[in-house]
């Protein structure tokens, strides 16, 4: 069943992928109850896998929770044999920092990502071949979670490392770790963009969106979401140079594709949409269409809703944001605010609390 749900989640068959993974933990549980000692590390892998399902599922809560099991058995595990479980655990602090950071919890994320980068250097030193890639993963993980603390300089090193480490993959094995140095370029673009590099950051998530274009044709349930994420990425680059216009197509890709993907999994793509829409907002601020951006705007704090409501802390700033731009261009265009678009979040800010 763990296999079984690793193909469905690979295939885009992300229910499908949930309902197996959880079947493979229920069976490893009650494994590990008779013998601890052999099922155990079954059961960790399955914790781990089962967290990578909720959070593509957008439960969020359940993936922190499954994660933080997984790391607390594979902890137990390294005690019992180091050189046994050793990439294990780095494997689960990689993913638990991932939950962490979706949570809102920065601090956390960044200390778990750190002890996973250190792991992985210690195997690298072990195994080149083999562990290589892993560092790199972790790398680019760090590099977030720099970048979420302000560590901006050091953000980018460590994804420099990560594209390099990547490329180095893709001439032994393109088809393998292609997707790989794809998501490292994006990345690479958000930091490079955060120093004021903007024509590098251009050039890099051009070449993101490029790889991705070619992983898509392979399988479009697979990578159709990184496509559309870094559709967004290069818009923003675009507008940053005055490309206003490409800017502003790259954007209405990017929604349409969310769009997509909002009908094959509500729960786990809607807060994509809503970060999208509020970006084809601006886009169409930028080139005046003003009606459409107030458009735009409210129906990414409607489709944003439910989520802020139930995770207040990780969704906050993008919501201030978003209502902010809705209420401007409400007041540009002499239009009263729709109450039903904004009660949601008034409710849960104070009276007379600053947007």
């Amino acid at each position: 069943m763990n296999n079984l749900s690793k193909r469905q989640g690979y295939m885009g068959q992300r229910e499908s992928a949930l309902s197996s993974i959880e079947e493979a933990v229920a069976i490893r549980s009650e494994l590990a109850k008779r013998n601890r000692e052999t099922f155990l590390p079954e059961l960790a892998i399955s914790l781990n896998n089962l967290s990578n399902r909720q959070s593509h599922m957008g439960q969020r809560e359940s993936a922190l929770v499954s994660i933080m099991e997984a790391v607390s058995l594979y902890r137990e595990l390294v005690k019992q044999s180091r050189q046994a479980f050793l990439p294990d655990l780095a494997r689960s602090l990689n993913n638990l920092s991932n939950r962490q950071s979706y949570m809102g919890q920065r601090v956390s994320a960044l200390a778990s990502i750190e002890e996973a980068v250190a792991i992985r250097r210690e195997l690298v030193r072990w195994d080149r071949d083999v562990f290589l890639p892993d560092l790199a993963a972790s790398l680019n993980n760090l590099s977030n979670r720099q970048s979420y603390k302000g560590q901006r300089e050091s953000a980018l090193s460590s994804i420099e490392e990560a594209v390099a480490i990547n490329r180095e993959l893709v001439e032994q094995n393109r088809e393998a770790f292609l997707p790989d140095l794809a998501v490292s370029l994006n990345n690479l673009s958000n930091r490079q963009s955060y120093m004021g590099q903007v024509e590098s950051a251009l050039f890099s998530i051009g070449e993101a969106v490029a790889i991705r274009r070619e992983l898509v044709e392979r399988s479009w349930e697979a990578f159709l979401p990184d496509l559309a994420k870094s559709l967004g990425n290069l818009s923003n680059q675009q507008s940053y140079l005055g490309e206003r216009e490409s800017a502003l197509s790259s954007m209405e890709e990017a929604v349409g594709h969310y769009r997509e993907l909002v009908e094959r999994s509500r729960e786990a793509f809607l807060p994509e949409l809503a970060r999208s829409l509020k970006q084809l907002g601006d886009r169409l601020a930028e080139v005046e269409r003003l009606r459409e951006a107030r458009e735009a705007s409210a129906e990414a704090l409607e489709a944003l809703s439910p989520f802020f409501l139930r995770y207040p802390l990780s969704f906050d700033e993008f919501a201030r944001a978003t209502v902010r731009d809705y209420l401007l261009r409400s007041q540009k265009l002499c239009l009263e605010p729709d109450a039903t678009v904004l009660n949601p979040y008034r409710s849960s800010w104070k009276s007379g609390e600053e947007i």
